[in-house]
């Protein structure tokens, strides 16, 4: 053999050994790995995996928590300057009653009122940033409902329609509230005008519905009397006087069907007085009025304090505010408020409600007051004749207090 295939063959050895050697090499990686997997834990169940896991955990529970403590301790300070805002709000309607009732040169109640009313519109503007950044849910109905008449004096009638309605609207409230917010819907339309006598037939005919739904409740018997009665206010506005007549026969029917208790009287005086005045735009009405009299005496029970007279409107119509002192006492809510009912040295009947100003009280009819507008009291006697509670008829509804 020739020293050339000598190393070829030499070479071609020292190949296949490497080759060996190679492949042997990775036969035992091979056979280490097994080994190890084995032996191996998955990636979730090593330690530092496990440690690492919780850590992140923990971290993200702690964010969670602490992010909705914080939102949840912003939305309830959010709710609480609503709430603030809504008393500084309604606080106004109280100024201004004082400021009418001032002896105030004309040019400086003016001003008084334009300061008032920029107040009122900067707190609403606030009162808006704040509601968009709450949950609407967790805002009172009821305490939007009130501001409607805040809505009202800047201008902003679709506001203040949207929140009565929305009230009104929602079974979930109390019944004899649903139904003052018809009723102040029924004023909120007078208010905008003949074009708006329509919607405030419809709102009439919502209130009175729901007024009929429970005939034996006091507060809703009296709604039923004040919801035609102010219906025709705003039929006679539209000079439809003879829509605004059968109104009042209406708010008549409902007073005389009331149980033969002292304020009845009351409020068959403040109708009759807005039917005689009808009566001079349109007197064709009068065989009307006679015919339901007549029926209302051959079909109703008569009670003994039954009468029809004006008497005791004379004074409202010129202005005054008579002094009756069987009125005066403490009477409670049942929310513990406390309503003052006292004579001032000039005379004048006044009340003082928590810690509200003291007003004076206006005689719409017997044993019936105007304390603002919307606002009226309403003392009820016993079968005795003392005065042992007060009917507070309010927008948001009718609250009774009792003498304490």
């Amino acid at each position: 053999m020739s020293n050339n295939e000598n190393a070829a063959t030499t070479r071609g050895d020292s190949d296949n050994r490497s080759n060996r050697w190679a492949e042997h090499v990775l036969d035992r990686l091979a056979q280490v790995e097994r080994d190890l997997a084995k032996h191996s834990m998955p990636w979730f169940r090593t330690p530092s995996n496990i440690i690492s896991i919780v850590a992140v955990v923990v971290s993200v529970s702690i964010f969670s928590i602490t992010y909705w403590s914080g939102k949840q301790e912003t939305q309830f300070q959010k709710l609480q300057q609503i709430g603030q805002l809504i008393d500084q709000i309604t606080a106004l309607t109280n100024q201004e009653t004082d400021l009418h009732r001032s002896n105030l040169m004309h040019s400086e109640r003016v001003r008084a009122y334009m300061a008032i009313g920029n107040r009122r519109t900067a707190l609403l503007n606030q009162l808006d940033r704040l509601l968009a950044d709450v949950d609407v849910d967790s805002v009172s109905k009821l305490d939007l409902a009130v501001l409607s008449e805040a809505y009202y004096n800047v201008g902003r009638y679709n506001e203040a329609e949207a929140h009565l309605e929305n009230f009104a609207k929602d079974e979930g409230n109390l019944l004899v509230q649903r139904v003052a917010m018809w009723r102040s819907l029924i004023g909120l339309y007078g208010y905008l005008g003949p074009e708006h006598v329509e919607d405030a037939k419809r709102a009439a005919e919502q209130g009175l519905a729901l007024a009929e739904s429970e005939k034996s409740n006091m507060a809703l018997q009296i709604e039923s009397i004040f919801i035609p009665y102010s219906l025709a206010f705003n039929l006679s506005m539209a000079r439809r006087y003879d829509e605004a007549f059968n109104q009042l026969l209406e708010a008549e029917r409902n007073a005389w069907a009331m149980p033969c208790l002292t304020n009845r009287q009351g409020f068959l005086t403040m109708v009759d007085t807005e039917i005689l005045k009808i009566l001079n735009h349109y007197p064709d009405g009068r065989e009307d009025l006679l015919r339901s009299r007549a029926n209302r005496a051959n079909n109703q029970q008569q009670c003994l304090n039954d009468r029809v007279t004006v008497d005791t409107m004379s004074a409202a119509q010129n202005g005054e505010t008579p002094s009756f002192s069987d009125y005066v006492g403490n009477y409670e809510f049942d929310t513990g408020a406390v309503a003052m009912v006292r004579n001032r040295a000039d005379g004048v009947l006044e009340v003082r409600i928590g810690d509200y100003p003291a007003l004076p009280l206006i005689s719409v009819g017997d044993s019936i007051f105007a304390v603002s507008s919307g606002h009226y009291l309403v003392f009820q006697r016993s079968d005795t004749g003392i005065v042992t509670q007060i009917l507070s008829l309010q927008m948001n509804g009718a609250f009774p207090a009792y003498r304490r």
